[in-house]
């Protein structure tokens, strides 16, 4: 093990993830801007999203929101959101494969990420338009 790193116990960790989730929350509730600068920016995290080969790479595909546990988190606006009918159809997919589905590649940024730390990754959640949210 480098000399650098440290070696946390389950318990330790869970202590330091509840101290984050906490600072987070203070930070947030005293200045929304600097809390979500501390976390990972569209640009740099999602490095490419495509839906049936189509590009959504773009910010606008997404609403943003802040949460203390999680951090900032990016929403692909599917065809709820979505107000023009073409915009919406190309949004479905119902053909299975690799050029037909929702792909995304990610970038952890794991060099961000708090010494000791052994809980890095990405949550992506598939949900029904009418259950976005919940």
């Amino acid at each position: 093990m480098p000399e650098n790193d440290i070696e946390l116990t389950e318990r330790e960790e869970k202590e330091l993830q509840e101290n984050l989730t906490n600072w987070l929350a203070v930070i947030y509730n005293s200045n929304e801007k600097i809390a979500q600068e501390l976390g990972h920016q569209f640009e740099d995290f999602i490095l490419r999203c495509t839906i049936r080969s189509t590009n959504c790479t773009s910010e606008e595909s997404f609403e943003s929101f802040f949460t203390p546990t999680e951090g900032n988190c990016f929403t692909f606006k599917g065809q709820k959101l979505r107000k023009n009918y073409l915009d919406r159809i190309k949004d479905e997919t119902s053909i299975a494969g690799v050029n037909y589905g929702l792909e995304f590649v990610l970038n952890l940024e794991i060099s961000e990420y708090l010494t000791g730390t052994t809980q890095i990754g990405a949550i992506i959640m598939i949900q029904h338009p009418d259950e976005i949210g919940k």
